[in-house]
């Protein structure tokens, strides 16, 4: 499966007053979770900060005063169990000016993740994820952390819906699509690949790679 991250531990204090914009990654990417936490405004009132499940950063200073991301205790939370990662200003605006991440991100916003999510799902996600991962004592296994039962049936990685979306609607082609399925294979669940497999019957490169990849996934030779 793919890699947690790992990179140098950033203190949200020290970020906050140096400056420097706040900038957080999921660091539970394969659980495939929305994180959706609580922060206050100016004038008091709750507003929703949106961390979806891909692998690039989202500045949160763009959306919200110092003042109101120092008090957040939702993000807080997430940082010291580290189901989010605090990324480098400098680091986070070279990975989101890549292809790359214009690519992921394109395919969240025509996600269902983009929409209206069901707000009190993804907080009771999110509070199971924090409580059963209590005790870690360094970057939370996701894989570990929910189990095989949590990920249902329906539960289709936010990039890999944006990527079929793409080719159906034509956007991207058939070798383009591929290329970036690549890219994700070992992070893909079963869900996945049996949606990728029903949505693109007519584009064969793309259907024999999922269900050549579905194959090795139940026999067991899937992992990377």
């Amino acid at each position: 499966m793919g890699k947690d991250l790992v990179r140098k531990v950033l203190d949200l204090d020290t970020v906050l007053d140096s400056g420097k914009k706040v900038y957080v990654q999921s660091n539970v990417i394969k659980s495939n979770l929305l994180m959706v936490l609580q922060v206050k405004d100016k004038s008091g009132r709750s507003r929703s900060l949106k961390v979806p499940p891909i692998r690039f950063p989202v500045c949160v200073s763009t959306q919200f005063s110092k003042d109101s991301i120092r008090d957040c205790a939702d993000l807080r939370d997430c940082l010291s169990k580290n189901v989010l990662v605090l990324v480098e200003e400098e680091e986070a605006e070279r990975m989101l000016k890549s292809a790359e991440a214009q690519d992921e991100m394109k395919a969240y916003q025509v996600s269902v993740y983009s929409d209206t999510a069901p707000k009190n799902a993804v907080r009771d996600n999110m509070q199971r994820l924090k409580k059963e991962s209590e005790g870690a004592s360094n970057v939370v296994d996701s894989a570990d952390v929910l189990g095989n039962d949590t990920l249902q049936g329906g539960d289709v990685n936010p990039r890999v819906l944006g990527l079929v979306a793409s080719l159906i609607s034509k956007e991207k082609n058939s070798k383009e699509t591929l290329t970036h399925l690549k890219r994700l294979k070992g992070a893909m669940t079963e869900a996945d690949l049996t949606y990728i497999i029903k949505e693109c019957e007519k584009e064969t490169q793309v259907r024999e790679f999922a269900e050549e990849t579905l194959a090795g996934l139940s026999s067991g030779d899937g992992e990377e």
